[in-house]
């Protein structure tokens, strides 16, 4: 009796566990690009089920997923980012049930706000303490109002706003429409 050789393959794969892992890992690194094009392909195929993938995955594994995306904003924004998923987790593990954008939430902060995401440059603390070491004592400035006046006017959200001057979303509203704040340009 003759065997496909799909069963053939199947065999193999259930016969030889290691060496068929070690020939799929030596596959996939000498076809990254093959593999990336084929994945962006199905994806814009299935759009909805990607993202239905995507937030399943997501909710399985919350701090890669926290520790991808903060990687992925640091990048977008030109810092560069020096640390391992490890090294990142870390610094977070103690700390992960109090992570947030509010006031008094936990953020990782980089000293001075300056350099890269690295563990000699990083430390966990709260959002105030980041803010008030990057502003100073001083909560805002008229240079920080403008700035904030002149970026929603072209059309950043409010809420964007709030998280970088970590501020509430109530508090810029106010300085948009000038309710504080009335004397700055």
């Amino acid at each position: 009796m003759k065997i496909s050789g799909a069963e053939s393959q199947r065999r193999y794969r259930l016969g030889h566990p290691e060496k068929y892992k070690e020939g799929q890992r030596k596959w996939r690194e000498a076809n990254r690009e093959k593999m990336a094009a084929y994945r962006k392909k199905w994806r814009e195929k299935n759009i909805e089920k990607a993202k239905s993938q995507d937030k399943e995955w997501r909710k399985k594994n919350p701090a890669r997923s926290a520790y991808l995306s903060q990687k992925s904003r640091a990048k977008e924004r030109g810092v560069e980012f020096l640390l391992t998923f490890e090294e990142w987790w870390e610094m977070w593990e103690p700390h992960w049930e109090r992570r947030g954008r509010s006031l008094d939430d936990m953020q990782m902060c980089r000293t001075g706000d300056t350099g890269p995401y690295s563990v000699e440059n990083c430390r966990i603390d709260t959002c105030r303490n980041n803010k008030r070491e990057y502003y100073g004592n001083a909560k805002l400035g008229e240079d920080h109002v403008r700035d904030i006046r002149k970026r929603h006017g072209k059309g950043e959200k409010q809420a964007a706003l709030a998280r970088e001057y970590c501020l509430s979303r109530a508090g810029v509203h106010s300085i948009i429409h000038r309710r504080t704040w009335n004397a700055a340009v």
